[in-house]
């Protein structure tokens, strides 16, 4: 053999013999060997070699230098990897019995969640996951932080899948965005501040909850029903039940007078608004899209700074809120059958700390912030004379969808007023450019009405019909139904000619 051949024969085996060199967790010093060949079966069990990531795992000995591990006392306390392309299941770790955190991340990580016995676990961090089955009830005595959102726990089997978890020193609880169906359990968790389980399907009433430590309870776009509790949580700041089928009155919340936040939106709630004296520290209340009745109260809440309203069946005068409520500074009260005293006081709405202004529409109210408006209210009906009103609401749409997902939208108009106006339907696509429904129902990119000259309309309208999204449509799509001055075009006569105005939006998404 030459000399070339030699050189070139040992320079493969040296390459190879690198290739093959592997962890021998006999040889590790740093941590036990049965820790060692944990953290292995995770290497061997998610596709290790190619991990985004992988620095160190099953090349040297030293396995508390390895990529997001970390050791204290000969022992495995943190295990964190996210948006690394880990693929495969997640093994039981039943050696790391000094682990404290776990945390696994926007990965690959498939099939069901262990139910882990690790003693000293506190922090269990899997979302972003696509882990199924149900949530096993964890006998982990010292975890603080439970967040499995984002995956599809499910399991077609059984109704109730939520476990009423026995888990004393639990302070944070995030199931959502997880397709959880079933009832919501009566948690017997004292030490709970976090709970979020928004975005399921779950089923039933919500509980009175004894959870005294509680600061935050989401429980929004679920299928909820009955009734809201009159909460007694002394500690709750921030409370959203948007997008549920609840009905009945909206209780005042006295005993929970710490609440900053108040989401009650699209839901079935009746009767009139509490004025919510109790709640001094309150800086958001949102009511809107329900069927409450009576007239707007006088609140005395000296922190609020949004207040919606919009879309329910209120009547009597427009309230004026310059010293009960100086921080405010977005008001919603559109769709309401609302009118203006007489001697309506217009710097009422002129705030020592904050703009106010107003969209000039028929009937309704639109109050945000913005420095360019004047605050319009000529327009709004003295009480008792006329009877003009306007409602627009998008109906069928939800807030983002992906490829192969139908999409509806439906709009639904009605109103009367004295002058006429032309409706105009419009989608301002993701590029900025708008298209417009046309009096044929189809869309064009040159603005005009789609129903013109009116005076009075009830009806709804197909906006988008069965459309599948696909592939490359990506993008935040904004559909606008407007009331315009009869024969005007915005475009070219300014946006003054708009009397009345309703939006939403939707997220498509290539996945």
């Amino acid at each position: 053999m030459s000399i070339f051949k030699r050189l070139l024969f040992g320079t493969i085996l040296g390459i190879t013999t690198i290739a093959q060199a592997a962890t021998d967790c006999n040889q590790v010093t740093e941590i036990p060997p049965a820790e060692c060949e944990s953290l292995l079966e995770l290497y061997h069990s998610t596709n290790g070699d190619n991990w985004g990531d992988n620095e160190g795992w099953n090349e040297t000995n030293t396995p508390c230098s390895w990529y997001g591990i970390t050791c204290e006392n000969n022992g495995v306390v943190e295990i964190e990897s996210h948006f690394n392309n880990l693929i495969g299941q997640i093994p039981n770790f039943s050696a790391l019995h000094n682990l404290r955190e776990l945390y696994l991340v926007s990965d690959k990580l498939t099939g069901t969640i262990p139910d882990f016995n690790l003693p000293n676990l506190e922090e269990l961090y899997l979302f972003y996951e696509q882990l199924t089955g149900t949530i096993p009830n964890f006998n982990l005595p010292k975890l603080k932080h439970l967040d499995l959102h984002s995956n599809t726990l499910n399991n077609n089997e059984l109704n109730v899948i939520i476990p009423n978890f026995n888990l004393s020193n639990l302070e944070w609880l995030s199931l959502s965005h997880s397709q959880l169906t079933g009832t919501i359990p009566n948690f017997n968790l004292p030490n709970l501040q976090y709970l979020y389980l928004d975005n399921n399907k779950l089923t039933g009433t919500i509980p009175n909850f004894n959870l005294p430590n509680l600061q935050n309870l989401h429980l929004d776009n679920n299928e909820l029903t009955g009734s809201i509790p009159n909460f007694s949580l002394p500690n709750l700041e921030f409370l959203s039940l948007n997008n549920n089928n609840l009905t009945g009155f909206i209780p005042d919340f006295g005993a929970s007078n710490n609440l900053k936040v108040i989401f009650l939106e699209k839901n079935q709630l009746t009767g009139s608004i509490p004025n919510f004296n109790a709640l001094s520290n309150l800086k958001r209340l949102y009511l809107g899209y329900n069927k409450l009745t009576g007239t707007i109260p006088s609140f005395t809440l000296p922190n609020l700074n949004a207040l919606s309203l919009k879309s329910n069946q209120l009547t009597g005068p427009i309230p004026t809120y310059s010293d009960t409520i100086i921080k405010l500074y977005t008001i919603d009260l559109r769709n309401n059958p609302l009118c203006k005293q007489k001697d309506f006081d217009y710097s009422a709405w002129s705030f020592p700390f904050n703009t106010l202004s107003a969209v000039d529409i028929v009937v309704e109210l639109f109050v945000d912030y913005s420095k360019d408006w004047q605050a319009q209210l000529d327009t709004f009906p003295i009480c008792g004379t006329n009877k003009d009103y306007a409602f627009i609401e998008y109906l069928e749409s939800k807030l983002y969808y992906v490829v192969g997902e139908i999409v509806n939208i439906k709009t639904e108009v009605s109103f009367k007023t004295t002058d006429k106006v032309d409706l105009w339907i419009a989608i301002e696509l993701p590029s900025k450019e708008f298209i417009y429904l046309t009096p044929s129902i189809t869309l064009s990119s040159t603005p005009q009405f789609f129903k013109n000259n009116l005076n009075t309309i009830k009806d709804r309208f197909s906006v988008i019909s069965d459309f599948i999204v696909p592939k490359n449509f990506a993008g935040d799509y904004t559909f606008y139904t407007a009331l315009i001055e009869a024969g005007k075009n915005p475009w070219q006569d300014g946006m003054q000619v708009i009397k009345y105005i309703e939006q939403t939006s939707i997220s498509l998404f290539d996945k």
